[in-house]
């Protein structure tokens, strides 16, 4: 995927992200539930910490906070949920805008090749494809929580 084709779709979909949760009222955000035991702030949360380490780890060449990555998805999911849940909606919702754009000015310094070629990074398994793991952890993710968050805001 050509970086300029990787940065529009981010921005349009994350438009998409941003309009569906216009739609669920501030003290809604806050009700656990809408999806498992999580509000939606902690939806929230917890798409801000993968954009946040997608961003760092584009800026930096290397996957850092390695230990994470490697654990399960639901205990890294679990411990990310641990660290946010008493954290203010507001604070989350600023940290989520900031990391949405160190993400794209982290996609905009790169390469073409930093996009395709994971030996560009150090500790990133060579099975990886960079820009996979940017669409994963980014606007894949918002399609992920979406349909939850519109049924959530449908019933608020």
């Amino acid at each position: 995927m050509k970086k300029t084709e990787l940065l529009d779709s981010i921005r349009s979909r994350r438009r998409e992200w941003d309009e569906a949760l216009a739609e669920v009222a501030k003290e809604r955000m806050l009700v656990p539930g809408a999806s498992g035991e999580w509000s939606i702030k902690d939806i929230i949360a917890h798409v801000t910490w993968w954009e946040s380490q997608t961003a760092g780890m584009l800026q930096t060449k290397t996957l850092s906070n390695v230990k994470l990555w490697q654990m399960p998805q639901d205990v890294r999911n679990d411990a990310v949920y641990m660290e946010n849940r008493d954290r203010p909606l507001d604070e989350i919702r600023q940290e989520s805008g900031a990391a949405f754009l160190w993400l794209i000015a982290s996609i905009e310094s790169l390469q073409e090749d930093d996009l395709t070629d994971p030996s560009r990074y150090r500790q990133m398994p060579a099975e990886w494809t960079p820009w996979r793991v940017v669409v994963a952890n980014s606007y894949a993710h918002y399609y992920q929580h979406l349909p939850g968050i519109r049924a959530w805001a449908a019933r608020g």
